[in-house]
């Protein structure tokens, strides 16, 4: 908030990071502040893979069905977000990922909203009449956005308690303790990267400070010693193409 009047007055030149929402209000009140967007990291709702029922690949993708993702892309984030899922890298690594563009329709479908086909995969997990969960969320988190959530999981018999905590407690509890048992969500997802190739290589990595999710994939460890031994460019972008592809597959975490 002060940063934001500093700007309004010119007592600042430069900020970054500011949500749509805020910009919308700088344009109202500052119209001729230069705007320029940029894409972000990919929203996610991180499933611990360890622990049912997240160990269950059925039970991942019910709730990323249960996600009417071109709803929130028009309605929540005001048309500002693609109406569409990531991968693992962004879209706008152009050659780098595996856009949506090019996912074969199997794979749409199993990130299309259907909350039809999402209690029939729970049921085939063996939850015929759903079941409880619950999310530990970072407080800089728009509340709002989590209470869409819990909606829509609500619509497929998954009832989600909600136990928010200021940034340093989430960091602790989750991203250092691992004390969570089933879903989390902080304010910088786990997909749509743009940073180093090398990076996002490690994202899922067993043991990696940053898997929240605590994947353990003998198949996706694979893939950062395969990218250690490229010669080449071309090769790294083939490698990574095929990361995010097998990411995709396995449905990690819930793309928001």
């Amino acid at each position: 908030v002060t940063a934001m009047a500093a700007m309004r007055v010119g007592k600042i030149d430069i900020m970054e990071g500011i949500s749509f929402l805020q910009a919308q209000q700088m344009k109202q009140s500052n119209p001729t502040i230069l705007q320029i967007p940029t894409p972000q990291t990919g929203y996610s709702m991180d499933p611990r893979n360890d622990k049912a029922p997240y160990t269950d690949i059925k039970v991942r993708e019910a709730l990323q069905m249960a996600i009417n993702l071109p709803e929130l892309a028009s309605t929540y984030y005001g048309g500002t977000a693609d109406p569409w899922p990531c991968s693992l890298t962004s879209d706008y690594l152009t050659g780098w990922g595996f856009p949506y563009s090019q996912w074969p329709q199997d794979l749409k479908d199993q990130y299309a909203y259907n909350p039809t086909a999402a209690k029939q995969l729970l049921a085939q997990a063996g939850f015929p009449n759903g079941l409880t969960t619950d999310l530990v969320v970072d407080s800089a988190v728009d509340p709002d956005l989590v209470q869409i959530i819990q909606s829509y999981f609500a619509a497929i018999g998954v009832n989600m308690s909600i136990n928010t905590m200021v940034s340093a407690s989430f960091t602790s509890y989750v991203m250092t303790s691992h004390a969570n048992d089933a879903l989390s969500m902080r304010t910088q997802g786990t997909l749509g990267a743009t940073g180093n190739p090398l990076r996002q290589f490690v994202k899922f990595q067993t043991g990696a400070s940053g898997n929240n999710a605590m994947v353990n994939d003998p198949t996706f460890n694979n893939f950062y010693a395969q990218a250690l031994a490229v010669t080449s460019t071309v090769q790294m972008q083939q490698l990574l193409q095929q990361c995010n592809q097998y990411v995709a597959q396995q449905h990690y975490v819930i793309s928001l």
